[in-house]
């Protein structure tokens, strides 16, 4: 291949890291690639609601944060390999021979990476919809018309199910300023569930997972 250059660095940098295998430094790729992917991987398991509906508890707000990590990461790696190859051309550092079988192998293992992501999501949904499955009384449509109220008395806020209407689904995720405090709530007519809390001002939100890991919420209110 020929000699390295900065335009050429940054536009092979459109997968994280290859910019630093086409400036010959491939053990300097790799932590950009792996860092990218972490953080992507991580935010659309957040996005998806994946550690929420496995019971790991919810990333709420925070979930955006392994996105911009991403980007950040990524734009790094771009930045990184054009001015080391800008350097490089400058002759303030060694300048390093493009291979050409480095850099498909660099790509092989990227996209290797992002197969095995997939697969990993692709279980873990799976994983979700025998759970679902395991929870409901039958695979009809839920009721989604269940009437829940949340009330403060004390320290103690209590969530009930007023209403006459049985859900299909078993079990409920109960979650409180964004944690995840219970997914065992049992939403039958008069069913009461009762927690401890002393900050005096709570968001509470109770949800519904169907069996395509789809939520939908049954309450959400402040008390």
């Amino acid at each position: 291949m020929t000699q390295n250059t900065p335009l050429r660095s940054l536009v092979c940098s459109i997968i994280p890291g290859l910019g630093q295998v086409y400036c010959g430094e491939p053990a300097r790729g790799i932590p950009f690639l792996l860092g990218t992917c972490f953080s992507f991987f991580i935010w659309i398991l957040g996005a998806l609601y994946i550690p929420d509906l496995l019971g790991f508890g919810s990333m709420g707000d925070y979930s955006i944060i392994p996105f911009i990590a991403g980007v950040a990461i990524w734009g790094w790696s771009a930045y990184d390999a054009y001015t080391r190859a800008g350097r490089m051309v400058a002759g303030e550092i060694p300048r390093g021979k493009p291979r050409l079988l480095h850099m498909v192998m660099f790509v092989a293992f990227a996209v290797g990476i992002a197969v095995i992501c997939f697969f990993v999501i692709g279980v873990l949904f799976a994983i979700i919809g025998l759970i679902s499955m395991g929870q409901m009384y039958s695979h009809e449509s839920p009721a989604l018309n269940i009437t829940l109220t949340a009330e403060r008395e004390g320290e103690n806020i209590t969530i009930m199910n007023t209403g006459n209407q049985t859900s299909s689904y078993q079990r409920f995720a109960v979650s409180v300023n964004d944690q995840l405090i219970n997914q065992t709530y049992h939403a039958t007519p008069g069913s009461k569930f009762v927690f401890n809390d002393t900050s005096g001002r709570d968001h509470v939100v109770v949800r519904m997972y169907n069996i395509e890991g789809i939520r939908k919420t049954l309450l959400d209110t402040y008390v």
